[in-house]
């Protein structure tokens, strides 16, 4: 994992939500939204939107990058040699 803190409990079931697949961000928390995005584990993206108000529109979604992924498969490993 890197230097930096873990992530709270709340912004990690998040990027283990985001890992099946991407989410409007306006369905997330700002908070953790801006401490995935700056940590680099997210990226916004535009996509179409999934709301029936807003059909053909694009709205903002939270799409996991690499560095997210990274982060979840050391956490793992991390929790498998702690045998969580």
């Amino acid at each position: 994992m890197s230097d930096e803190h873990p992530l709270p409990p709340a912004s990690l079931k998040i990027l283990i939500l985001l890992a099946d697949g991407a989410l409007p961000r306006q369905n997330l928390n700002a908070g953790i939204n801006r401490l995935l995005e700056t940590r680099g584990f997210t990226v916004t993206e535009l996509r179409p939107s999934p709301f029936a108000s807003a059909k053909g529109r694009r709205v903002d979604f939270a799409v996991i990058t690499e560095a997210g992924h990274a982060y979840l498969a050391a956490h793992k490993q991390k929790e498998a040699a702690h045998g969580r």
